[in-house]
């Protein structure tokens, strides 16, 4: 890139699309109109500032792909932000969103230009673009034709997804099939209900362990997908975020501000060892770097009541969830967007299929008053190994890797081996992160520490981004002084 391209890029990165202050922020808007999973909405809105700058410096046409037209609109809704800043600011010219007027010669047109752009991003960016952002050309609008609006507290959303129709099936007819037995008759007019007792009991254990060993492989050795994006944990409030979830990265940074003197935190007198209380409070400015976790925990603190300090936390988990959505996308948190469908259901559902044969025979065995002891206990290790194999924990195996590896590099930052006093700030964020904010005893990391105890805070907060599918949306085109841009999706659109 030239100099003058170089720092319009510049400008672009560092453009933030969020008002200060918004909990609501644009990637989770964008994720939620569209279905998506939330880090995949954040690495869309990176690839639409790629569009942003390739319609100033490609010189020809360029169109974007369906899921970075869905970021365009949704941005032209920020009006403010769109015309007044990114547009005045930021771009050297307006970029204006018109509809093609439709027809093949248009859809010819743009598929052109989107061919255009993409030889174009190769060039500026020195790597192919992702092609579940930015697919093959003739097929980036593919899907908008069918796309609606749906709101979902009318209708149900049902994927076509074969494997989750199978997979809907089993979780609902194998049960029904298998209780079903204890009425139904097989055309020979034999049935395994028709063992008796001891034969049962033979016949379900050796079906018990031949789909507890299948279910088992299948849990552990069906092959993952390859992640969207390479698990790279390469900033501090990533690996924060792997240690202890969202609320573990909003108190290390409660740490980190009360280390730097941006905040103080003191004990109210009166109240006995278990009933202390904490002021919370505001004692110097924030840095001209702050995030915007610290600008939303310095907004807060100066309402912050004594009592209230667990809530806090909570009013800014939701900009905490930012980072760790991109930590989804890499495969590294629950639930894994590299783990197919069958790993995930089927063997919980194999084990569901042998709880729901011994109940059917319990109730047989009960009705006509014979012993069913050695049959419930094989009903309940059915349903116990079922919730097992559904499980999942906060990590991915990849996430639990890597964060044993960062654990044991950052050994030294661990106060029970090195003082705070002898900390930096960020060693005081890395520390409070990875080894938990309760792991500080002294000073006013002590009365963090005292105050998270308290309001039951250390535990992890683990949460989920979205859903893992799209809704569609619609073409569109721009036009930017002398050279414009658009895109086709059906209909199409164009610029103008």
């Amino acid at each position: 890139m030239e100099a003058e391209a170089n720092q319009l890029w510049n400008r672009i990165a560092r453009f933030s699309f969020d008002e200060p202050g918004a909990t609501l922020t644009f990637s989770a808007r964008l994720a939620r109109e569209n279905g998506w999973r939330h880090g995949y909405a954040q690495r869309v809105i990176d690839e639409y500032r790629r569009f942003l700058f390739l319609s100033t410096v490609a010189g020809h046409p360029i169109s974007p792909s369906e899921a970075i037209d869905q970021a365009w609109h949704l941005h032209l809704t920020y009006t403010k932000s769109y015309w007044e800043r990114m547009c005045g600011e930021i771009l050297p010219r307006p970029l204006h969103h018109c509809p093609t007027l439709g027809g093949e010669s248009e859809t010819e047109k743009f598929d052109d230009w989107y061919t255009k752009t993409i030889e174009s991003y190769e060039h500026y960016f020195g790597s192919r673009p992702p092609e579940d952002i930015w697919p093959p050309p003739g097929k980036q609008f593919e899907s908008a034709a069918d796309s609606r609006w749906v709101n979902a507290s009318e209708y149900f959303i049902i994927p076509r997804n074969p494997l989750k129709w199978l997979t809907f099936a089993l979780l609902v007819g194998l049960p029904l099939i298998t209780l079903g037995g204890c009425a139904a008759e097989a055309p020979g007019g034999f049935t395994p209900f028709d063992f008796n007792g001891p034969t049962f009991l033979k016949f379900i254990g050796l079906l018990f362990g031949c789909c507890l060993v299948l279910a088992t492989g299948i849990r552990f050795l069906y092959p993952l997908h390859d992640p969207p994006i390479p698990p790279e944990v390469d900033t501090d409030s990533k690996k924060v975020y792997l240690a202890q979830g969202p609320k573990g990265l909003v108190l290390a940074t409660l740490a980190k501000m009360l280390d730097q003197g941006v905040l103080d935190m003191r004990e109210l007198p009166g109240g006995s060892p278990p009933n202390k209380q904490y002021l919370l409070s505001t004692v110097s400015p924030l840095p001209v770097d702050a995030t915007p976790i610290e600008k939303k925990i310095y907004e807060l603190a100066p309402d912050c009541k004594p009592e209230e300090i667990g809530k806090l936390v909570m009013k800014v988990v939701p900009l905490a969830q930012e980072e760790g959505a991109i930590l989804q996308e890499m495969g590294l948190i629950e639930p894994n967007p590299c783990e197919p469908i069958v790993r995930r259901w089927l063997p919980p559902l194999i084990m569901l299929g042998i709880a729901g044969l011994g109940v059917a025979k319990i109730c047989i065995g009960i009705s006509r008053d014979k012993p069913v002891m050695y049959l419930v206990l094989i009903t309940i290790a059915s349903f116990i190994f079922m919730v097992l194999l559904f499980r999942r924990g906060f990590r991915t195996a990849k996430g639990n890797e890597i964060h044993d590896s960062l654990r044991q590099h950052h050994m030294g930052l661990n106060p029970s081996i090195k003082s705070s006093s002898k900390m930096s700030a960020d060693e005081v964020f890395l520390a409070a992160g990875i080894f938990g904010a309760t792991a500080f005893s002294i000073g006013m990391l002590g009365y963090l520490s005292d105050a998270v105890n308290r309001s039951r805070l250390n535990q992890r907060g683990w949460s989920s981004f979205g859903c893992s599918t799209g809704c569609g949306g619609s073409g569109c085109g721009t036009s930017c002084g002398g050279s414009s841009c658009g895109s086709s999706c059906g209909s199409g659109c164009g610029g103008d």
